[in-house]
């Protein structure tokens, strides 16, 4: 069996397989993410797997055109491609074949283009169109406003920031009271037992 075969086999033999690739070491994968996730990865992280490789794909549309151009693919299976497509697998000399040609690729739950083909569509070569989407990448990245809050103490505002526990920083009106009789106001302190210290008046009469 040839490697295109294998490919559209296990493309189609797995129901949420969007992507299999038949490698240039007859090794063979099968990817399941939607769009050109997949082949971006690939391209970006083990682009020797690409390199040479014979693929099936649910959908080619004239970015992963570029991509797979880029990568340097020889032969692809396409379920649906588009007609931006060709002229990228063209100039690459990438042999091609199709179950669906179609004007240009659309959101399923949309009759628009899909923005990927609005965005490389007067982009040429396959380094121009993997650029513009990964520009166009960059401009969807989270606004730094909307970014979660950071868990640090530090950054929280000083009224928000837990209240300190050492008493040194609390209120003095609020500190325990001191338990040291010398800090007692003096008409609250237990009367001494020393007769010396008591009124004439009231000291014990002699006994002789």
């Amino acid at each position: 069996m040839s490697k295109l075969s294998r490919a559209i086999n296990a493309l189609y033999s797995n129901g949420g397989c969007s992507l299999a690739v038949a490698a240039a070491d007859d090794s063979l994968t099968t990817y399941s993410q939607q769009g050109v996730r997949d082949l971006m990865y690939l391209l970006d992280n083990e682009p020797q797997r690409l390199a040479d490789a014979v693929i099936a794909d649910k959908v080619i549309g004239r970015a992963a055109a570029g991509i797979v151009a880029l990568a340097g693919v020889r032969q692809l299976y396409a379920a649906v491609i588009s007609d931006k497509a060709i002229p990228v697998l063209d100039d690459a000399g990438i042999d091609y074949v199709w179950g669906q040609r179609v004007r240009a690729i659309v959101i399923p739950e949309d009759d628009n283009r899909c923005p990927l083909e609005q965005i490389t569509a007067n982009e040429h070569s396959p380094a121009e169109i993997v650029a513009a989407m990964r520009h166009h990448w960059q401009q969807l990245a989270m606004p730094r406003a909307l970014a979660p809050a950071p868990q640090n103490q530090l950054a929280m505002p000083r009224a928000l920031a837990p209240a300190p526990q050492n008493q040194l920083a609390m209120p003095r009106a609020l500190a325990p009271a001191p338990q040291n009789r010398l800090a007692m106001p003096r008409a609250l302190a237990p009367a001494p037992q020393n007769q010396l210290a008591m009124p004439r008046a009231l000291a014990p009469a002699p006994q002789n």
